[in-house]
Formats: C-alpha cells, sequence, structure tokens
C-alpha cells in the first residue's frame, strides 16, 4: 500500500483518486475515533502494509487534499491559502478536522517527526556557567551501562561545570515552591489598579469636557464674527482671516479629542 494520491498509472494528475484512497477512511477514522497517538496509528497503518515513512504519514494526514481542497501560494510563495478543489473529497470535513484538533493538543511525545529535545532539557540555556558565565546546554551520556542514559548540563565551553539534570531540576522546583503571593497584598494590589484605572477614565472624560466648551465658545465666536461681518461692522478680509484662524484652532482641538480616545 503506497501513500495515497491523486495519480493515475503514468504519474500524471487526475481528479479521480487513486486505488489506494480508500485507505486515507481508515487512517482518519483511526485517529479520531481510537485514544491513539500519532506513532501508533502509523505502526499500525504500516502493519496493515502502508509502506510510508513517518514523516510522510504525518504530513498524510495535514493535507486538505482530501476533503477537496487544494493549496495555493502567491506570488512571493509567503501567503498559502486553501480553495475548493475539482476533485472529489475522501473524507468529511468534520472528520478532517477533529483528526487537525487532535494534532494541535498532541504532546511533544506523541509527535512521530523529529522533534525538540527542549522537554527534556527545561533550563538549557538559562543556567550560566560558574566558571566562565556563558549559558549551559545538556546532553545525555551512557557511563558503564550501555543502555542507560545520564543526561547532564554542562558548559559548551569546556569547562568543569557539570551536573546532572535531576538536580537542576530538584533545585529548580524547590525555589519555586519558596515563592508564595500574599492573597491580601494581592487583593489590595487588584483594587489600587482599578482605582487608578477608574481615576485615569475619570480625568480623560473632564478633558473631552474642557476642550468640547473651548470648541463651542469658539464656534459662537465665529458665529458672531458673521453677524459683524453681514452687519457691515467687519470688511471681507478680517474676516476671510480671523474665521481661517478659529477654525484652525478647531481642528487642533479636535484632534486633541481624537487623541484621548485612543490613549491606551
Amino acid at each position: 500500500m503506497d501513500i495515497p494520491n491523486y495519480r493515475l498509472p503514468n504519474n500524471q494528475s487526475t481528479l479521480i483518486p487513486d486505488e489506494n484512497a480508500r485507505h486515507v477512511l481508515d487512517i482518519f477514522l483511526l485517529l479520531s475515533t481510537e485514544n491513539i497517538s500519532i506513532k501508533k496509528a502509523w505502526l499500525q497503518m504500516r502493519e496493515k502494509g502502508m509502506t510510508i515513512s513517518s514523516s510522510q504519514f504525518y504530513e498524510l494526514i495535514k493535507k486538505p487534499v482530501y476533503i477537496g481542497k487544494v493549496m495555493l501560494k502567491s506570488n512571493n510563495n509567503q501567503k498559502i491559502e486553501s480553495i475548493e478543489g475539482l476533485h472529489p473529497p475522501i473524507i468529511l470535513t468534520s472528520l478532517f478536522e477533529k483528526v487537525q484538533e487532535k494534532l494541535s493538543s498532541i504532546s511533544n511525545d506523541d509527535l512521530i517527526k523529529k522533534g525538540s529535545k527542549n522537554y527534556l532539557y527545561p533550563l538549557r540555556g538559562y543556567i550560566k556557567c560558574s566558571q566562565c558565565g556563558k549559558v549551559l546546554t545538556a546532553s545525555a551520556s551512557t557511563g558503564s551501562n550501555p543502555n542507560r542514559k545520564y543526561h547532564h548540563y554542562h558548559c559548551r565551553k569546556g569547562c568543569k561545570e557539570r551536573f546532572s539534570v535531576k538536580i537542576a531540576h530538584d533545585l529548580f522546583d524547590n525555589y519555586l515552591k519558596k515563592i508564595s503571593i500574599d492573597l491580601k497584598q494581592f487583593d489590595n494590589a487588584k483594587k489600587k489598579i482599578k482605582r487608578e484605572i477608574q481615576e485615569q477614565e475619570q480625568s480623560l472624560e473632564e478633558d473631552r469636557l474642557k476642550i468640547q466648551k473651548q470648541i463651542t465658545r469658539i464656534r459662537d465666536i465665529i458665529s458672531q464674527a458673521e453677524d459683524r461681518f453681514f452687519e457691515g461692522f467687519m470688511d471681507q478680509e478680517t474676516f476671510k482671516n480671523s474665521k481661517i484662524r478659529y477654525l484652525q484652532k478647531i481642528k487642533n482641538l479636535e484632534d486633541e479629542i481624537l487623541r484621548l480616545d485612543n490613549f491606551d
């Protein structure tokens, strides 16, 4: 059993699934209905004759092609989006999405891809060497018993700084246990922050009202100037220059209100 595909015997593309496509449904049903890891599912399918690698299996269960979609790249090859294809789906979209949720929630141990060892050495890169000051790395070594591995944090610069992962993790756990939060102090701090936010909001609202009053007063001045102009007590050039000046003041004040509204 090979990789399920949309290919003809001459390897040309086709919209009709090949003879192995029926096994895709078995894979997705297995992953969605069984409490099984991706690795175990791959091994079971291998026992049934599916001759694909673990990495190919992992990529297979992520492909939306099996629900009738195709992936398109933008011209700069940076943005990828899926669209409805012309080929018939092999599995239901709900089944595909259920497996994708499982993929996003599985632990590092379930991944069959070559994974990171950071989960074994969470403090790697954070502990400093007491001799040279550089951050420590971590690795495993074997002693007299080749079947057993010993994990250590050690200096990458050749210093003699070296201690077991267990000792480092135990010391760090004990340190975390000593950290405590005084609930009374926490509650007081929360009330203080809430009070400061309320005071800040009140201050902003007061500033808005002051600016709005200034805008109203300037509009009254413009209205009075219009009356004086129409009554013949002000020449056209003076009226024009005065109105432009006051309209600019209104614009500046409105910008100030906008700044207050966007205050973070």
